[in-house]
Formats: C-alpha cells, structure tokens, sequence
C-alpha cells in the first residue's frame, strides 16, 4: 500500500512538473520577445516587420535590369606602384 502511494504521488508530482515546466517556458519566451522589442529589436524586429535580412537582397530587379552582386572592383593601380612580371618555371 505504501509503494502504490509513493508511486502515484511521484507520477503526480511529475505531470504537474512537466505543467508548469511548459507554462513557464511560454511566459519566459513572451517576456524575452517583449525585452527584445524594447532593446530596438535586433533580428526579432527586423523579421517580424518584414525587414529580412537586408532589404537590398529582398527587392526582386524590374525586368531588363542587370544586377551585379559582389564586393566593388579595387581602384586602379597607378603607373608608379610597379610592373607585371611573367614567371617562367625552370626545370
């Protein structure tokens, strides 16, 4: 008889563990999304208002339009700063 009641208490206690577990862990997510909307948001702001990642990446081109994505070439290098030098291998 002793078992039986420690058994069923231990079960109760992990069902009502495992209620307050979730329902902990849905006010904790409510209250770090709200402390991140305050902070200016971050990634959570920019997401959930549409903002993506970058809004250049998003706008789809108008048709006929080229688009180049990359780093800009380097300037030119000036007439000073030396000259190419082709390498012959010697065996």
């Amino acid at each position: 008889m002793g078992l039986l009641r420690f058994l069923l208490i231990l079960i109760a206690i992990y069902i009502v563990f495992r209620f307050l577990a979730r329902v902990g862990i849905w006010f904790l997510h409510r209250y770090l999304l709200k402390k991140m909307g305050q902070n200016g948001g971050g990634f959570y702001k920019s997401y959930q208002f549409g903002g993506g990642f970058n809004k250049a990446q998003q706008q789809a081109p108008r048709t006929g339009e080229t688009t180049v994505q990359g780093e800009k070439p380097n300037p030119k290098i000036s007439d000073n700063e030396g000259e190419y030098v082709d390498y012959e291998e010697v065996k």
